[in-house]
């Protein structure tokens, strides 16, 4: 017999078998169990146990995903939040960039004002240091020229 034909062979075999099982334990009723002494008193209490941890799974999954939900919105809000307060923030910042760049031109204009005055004291102390000058070298002259009287006379 080739492998195939043996492969082919005992997948009915069990397809027969599984068929088999699944007819008499669908027909199977506590009368046939207790008839074979087939205690399935703690499978039933698996069963009956793990549908308890089932919902309870489905109540923490419940409360989980609510959770998640007020979480999400609060996320979303403080997001929207951040938004608006980067937005007012940003404003703020170009708000402060034109008052200082106001206030730099005034500065920068007075600068050039205060320098043309000191110009213009600086040429007037300049002046004045020469007509004082002029004054120490007339008084001179004039002292001179009296004394060069007095002696004269």
């Amino acid at each position: 017999m080739s492998s195939g034909a043996y492969m082919m062979r005992a997948f009915v075999t069990c397809l027969t078998f599984s068929i088999s099982m699944v007819l008499i334990t669908s027909c199977a009723t506590d009368d046939i169990f207790k008839a074979f002494k087939i205690d399935y008193t703690p499978a039933q209490e698996k069963i009956s146990d793990d549908q308890k941890i089932i919902l309870d799974l489905k109540k923490q999954l419940a409360a989980a995903k609510e959770k998640e939900a007020v979480l999400s919105d609060q996320n979303g809000k403080l997001k929207k939040e951040i938004d608006e307060k980067e937005t007012v923030l940003s404003d703020q910042i170009v708000q402060l960039k034109n008052e200082i760049s106001q206030k730099e031109t005034v500065l920068s204009d007075q600068i050039i004002q205060l320098k043309n005055e000191i110009s213009e004291k600086e040429a007037m102390i300049s002046i004045q240091g020469k007509v004082i000058g002029l004054l120490d070298d007339s008084e001179q002259t004039l002292q001179k020229s009296i004394e060069a009287q007095v002696k004269n006379n």
